[in-house]
C-alpha cells in the first residue's frame, strides 16, 4: 500500500473530469469508475462537488493551488474490498489533518491492482485557510505505513528517500556541492549517514560534557581522526574523505552553547613558522600582523607567473627573476631595522637588473644603499 501524491492544481473541474473519464481523447474503460463517495460536501456527483470545492476555495482570494490530488494505491496480491478502500480514505485524510475539508473519493478498477482517488480543496470550508503542504509526500509515507500494519496489508513508500530504510546510507552531496567539486573544491566528501553519526556522537558525548575549552572540544574529536572546523553558522566535523555536521550527532550541547560557555571559536594558530626558502603567501607576501607594515605586493607574484607558465605565456626563465626578486626583498627587510628603509630599499631593489642584486644587498646590508635612496624634504623652520 501506498501513496502517491500529484502536483497541486488550480483547476477542481478539470481534474474531476479526469478521475471520470480519464485523458482527454481517449476512451475510458468501463469499469474505470468503480465508486464515489465525498467528504463535507452536500452531492456525490463530480462535476457538482467540483463546483462547490471551486466556490469554497474562491473565498480565501490568496491562496493558489487548491486543487489537491493523492492516490492511494495496493499491490495485484492485495484486494481489500470497497468498504475497506473508503474507511482508510477516511482515517488517511483525518491523520493527515484534512478530516474538515471538501473531499471527493473515487475508486478505479480499470487497471489489476486496488487504487483509489482523492480530490481535495486544500482551503478549509470552516476557517477559510489552506492546509499547508509542506513534508506532504513524508507525511503520507508514515500515515500509509502505520495504516498498512494496521490492516495487514504490505507498506510500500513511494519516494526514493525513506527515513528508516535510509538511516544506514551516508548522504550525498548537495548539487551545489557536486558542481563546485566539478571546480575543483573539495566538497564531494559524502556526509555520515544517520546511523554514524549517532553512533560518534555517543562515543564522544562523555568528553563533551567535560570540555572546558574548544582546545577540549576539537580534541575529543581527535580519537576517531577527525578535526573540528567552522562552517557557515555551524560547525562540521571531517577528515580528508568524510564529515558530519555537528548538530547531525545529536549531542546534548550545541555549537551555540559551547560559544556561551567558552566563548566565540579560535582558530588554533600553527605552530611552526614558513620554512626560509618558501615563497608564497605565508612567507614572503604575507600581510604583516602589523597594519603599517604591509607587505610589498598583495598577491604572490610567484604563483601567478607558475600559473601562467601553464599555458605557455612566461618562459622559465622569468620565473626564476620573479623568484629572485622575491628573495631579495625579504634580505633586504630582514637587514633593516627601520621598516621604512626596508621599503624604500625594496623598491630599489625591484627597479635594480636582477643579476646585479648580490651586490646590491651588501651594500645595503653596511647601510650605504640608504643614501642614495630618496628622502622626503625636511620642512623649513
Amino acid at each position: 500500500m501506498l501513496a502517491k501524491i500529484a502536483p497541486p492544481a488550480n483547476d477542481f473541474t478539470a481534474l474531476a473530469h479526469y478521475l471520470v473519464h480519464g485523458k482527454p481523447g481517449t476512451t475510458p474503460h468501463p469499469d474505470r469508475v468503480a465508486w464515489i463517495m465525498t467528504r463535507n460536501l452536500p452531492t456525490d456527483d463530480p462535476t457538482l462537488a467540483a463546483k462547490f470545492m471551486t466556490a469554497t476555495a474562491e473565498q480565501a482570494t490568496r491562496v493558489r493551488n487548491a486543487a489537491y490530488h493523492v492516490m492511494l494505491a495496493w499491490h495485484p496480491s492485495e484486494q481489500p474490498t470497497a468498504e475497506i478502500m473508503q474507511e482508510i480514505a477516511g482515517r488517511v485524510l483525518e491523520l493527515a489533518d484534512l478530516g474538515e475539508h471538501q473531499a471527493l473519493i473515487m475508486g478505479h478498477g480499470d487497471t489489476p491492482h486496488r487504487h483509489l482517488h482523492m480530490l481535495i480543496n486544500r482551503v478549509s470550508p470552516l476557517t477559510g485557510r489552506a492546509w499547508k503542504t509542506s513534508h506532504d509526500y513524508a507525511r503520507f509515507d508514515r500515515i500509509l505505513t502505520d495504516l498498512a500494519e494496521t490492516y495487514g496489508f504490505q507498506p510500500a513508500p513511494a519516494h526514493a528517500y525513506h527515513l528508516t530504510e535510509t538511516e544506514h546510507l551516508p548522504k550525498k552531496p548537495t548539487t551545489p556541492a557536486t558542481y563546485a567539486a566539478k571546480r575543483g573544491a573539495n566538497t564531494k566528501r559524502p556526509h555520515l549517514s544517520r546511523i554514524e553519526a549517532s553512533d560518534l556522537g555517543g562515543r564522544i558525548s562523555d568528553q563533551l560534557d567535560h570540555a572546558s575549552s574548544w582546545e577540549d572540544v576539537a580534541r575529543a574529536f581527535q580519537g576517531d581522526g577527525l578535526t573540528l572546523e567552522p562552517k557557515g553558522s555551524g560547525f562540521v566535523v571531517c577528515d580528508a574523505t568524510r564529515y558530519a555536521k555537528l548538530s547531525s550527532l545529536n549531542l546534548t550541547h550545541s555549537a551555540k552553547g559551547f560559544a556561551k560557555q567558552f566563548g566565540p571559536y579560535q582558530p588554533q594558530k600553527p605552530t611552526s613558522s614558513p620554512s626560509a626558502d618558501r615563497i608564497g603567501a605565508n612567507a614572503v607576501f604575507r600581510k604583516s600582523d602589523n597594519p603599517q607594515r604591509c607587505a610589498l605586493f598583495s598577491v604572490d607574484a610567484v604563483d601567478i607567473k607558475r600559473a601562467l607558465a601553464t599555458y605557455g605565456l612566461v618562459d622559465n626563465a622569468e620565473i626564476q627573476h620573479t623568484i629572485a626578486e622575491a628573495r631579495d626583498a625579504r634580505l633586504a627587510r630582514r637587514h633593516s631595522s627601520d621598516p621604512s628603509h626596508a621599503r624604500q630599499a625594496e623598491t630599489a631593489l625591484c627597479r635594480t637588473p636582477w643579476q646585479s642584486r648580490t651586490d646590491q644587498i651588501a651594500a645595503f646590508s653596511s647601510g650605504r644603499i640608504l643614501d642614495r635612496l630618496p628622502t622626503k624634504a625636511q620642512p623649513s623652520r
